[in-house]
């Protein structure tokens, strides 16, 4: 299941939703991505979209539509919304089941339902209106990308991959030239650390480590921050560097805001290698986390526990995403007064 905390940059974004059409053009800029064989359930409060929980359809490897449907509803229920949307995605043999038991647990928790909607092949068919003139029984065709709501929502610049294989491209590991050429990077870098280090005494190593990675990482965000990039020895070095968590930290705390850091955090997770991921995959996760972009965020979280299943960075954040947990949830975690992070 794909779960999305609010989206600071859509909810600046006035959306009028005037048709189911509108809702349907709308969802894919909730998710980061077009939805398909999935049920999404859109959670909306004092006419805002706050918060979008995704969920593929039952088969032989996920729990049954009961327990989906309870899982999307835990979820959405802690974002306090006032009303619901629930559209499922696919064909009505596939959909039906999964799309009414998210619609009966949600009219058993008294919560009120504004749509269901199924969509599949270019048409939606509401389930709360049976009259033929508005919602006729072949379905209503719609073009999302003609509507004004998709058209705003793009100019804002919302992004959306065509479906969740092409976002997952956007955190996959380098291959073939790129690939060996940072490897060969990463080898430099890890011979010019060791070869500073062997110039100072031991119990200096930590604080030069921090400081050379404190000023690696304030100059790839300036980097990122005009548009530009690091090179790669010098994303290299930052990941080596980013291996010491309060290198790690002083990354963590700088991302205050979505941008430049995501920027960053996506390049570096696209290029470095592999067994290095789970630092710059997890800054991008907690990057994505506070832009509202759940799908992302659990890509990059998923990238970072394949590098290291142990990184309780990774773990910690992605338990957080797939419970639906808000960003501002973060000001009041415990706190190590002596990095000022989170305590992992």
């Amino acid at each position: 299941m794909t779960a999305m905390p609010p989206l600071p940059p859509a909810e600046s974004v006035n959306v009028k939703l005037r048709s189911p059409t509108d809702l349907v053009a709308i969802t894919p800029y909730l998710l980061g991505f077009h939805p398909d064989k999935s049920v999404v359930l859109a959670a909306f409060r004092g006419n805002r979209a706050i918060f979008a929980a995704r969920s593929d359809l039952p088969g032989p490897e996920t729990p049954p539509a009961d327990l989906l449907a309870d899982h999307l509803l835990q979820v959405t229920v802690a974002q306090g919304p006032d009303l619901l949307a629930i559209l499922g995605y696919g064909a009505a043999g596939e959909v039906d089941g999964l799309l009414r038991s998210v619609w009966a647990a949600a009219e058993q928790r008294e919560l009120p339902i504004g749509e269901v909607l199924r969509v599949d092949a270019g048409r939606w068919w509401s389930y709360l209106c049976q009259e033929p003139d508005c919602c006729p029984p072949e379905g209503t065709r719609f073009d999302p990308a003609a509507t004004e709501a998709a058209a705003t929502c793009a100019f804002a610049g919302l992004a959306v991959a065509p479906d969740r294989a092409a976002l997952a491209a956007t955190v996959a590991p380098p291959a073939g030239a790129a690939r060996v050429a940072i490897e060969r990077a990463t080898d430099r870098a890890e011979r010019s650390i060791m070869r500073c280090l062997a110039t100072i005494p031991e119990p200096e190593w930590a604080a030069t480590i921090e400081d050379r990675g404190d000023r690696a990482i304030r100059a790839a965000i300036d980097r990122y921050a005009d548009s530009a990039r690091l090179d790669d020895d010098e994303l290299a070095e930052l990941s080596v560097l980013l291996v010491s968590l309060p290198v790690r930290d002083v990354a963590w705390r700088a991302i205050t805001t979505p941008q430049p850091h995501l920027r960053l955090w996506t390049d570096a997770t696209q290029r470095v290698v592999p067994e290095l991921a789970a630092a710059p995959a997890s800054l991008l996760g907690f990057a994505a986390w506070r832009a509202g972009d759940g799908a992302l965020a659990r890509l990059a979280l998923a990238r970072a526990l394949t590098a290291d299943p142990e990184y309780s960075m990774a773990q910690m954040l992605l338990d957080a995403v797939q419970r639906g947990v808000p960003p501002a949830v973060l000001d009041d975690w415990p706190v190590d007064q002596s990095t000022r992070s989170p305590r992992v």
